[in-house]
Formats: structure tokens, sequence, C-alpha cells
């Protein structure tokens, strides 16, 4: 999906994920943070949410509508 979004001319600022594996790696040029790092941030840039596992839908957008986040002002789920 990264492609496409690329391919599309837009730019990825970054990559959540849970997995402290993957936390502080880079992918496809940005850096992966864990969720937390949303809410240091201003809400300036849209976010995505795409994800594969069943059931991990549901819980980022529990997390994200917990922390002050709003579908679909804030996040959009699309894959």
């Amino acid at each position: 999906f990264a492609r496409v979004i690329e391919q599309a001319g837009l730019a990825i600022s970054r990559f959540l994920d849970i997995d402290p594996n993957k936390i502080g790696n880079t992918l496809r040029g940005a850096p992966v943070v864990p969720p937390e790092h949303l809410c240091d941030d201003p809400r300036d840039e849209p976010i995505l949410v795409v994800v594969g596992v069943k059931g991990a839908r549901d819980l980022i957008r529990e997390w994200l509508d917990s922390h002050g986040f709003t579908e679909p002002r804030d996040y959009v789920c699309v894959a």
C-alpha cells in the first residue's frame, strides 16, 4: 500500500507499529514509531490505517478514539 501512496506523489512521514522489533527501524525511508508518537505531534497530517491482521482495525480504532482522534476527521481505515 505504501508504494501506491508514493506513486500518487504523496510522502509517508512515518509508520506506526506496536512490534518492539520494528520500532526504531525505517521502512521506505520513513521511521517506524510507536502509536504514542501521534500524541506528541500536531494533527496536521492524515492518518491512514492499513492492517491485515483480523481484529487489529477495531483495536486501532479504539486506541485512536480514546486518545481524542476522530474518524474520518483525523484518520481513515483504508485496508
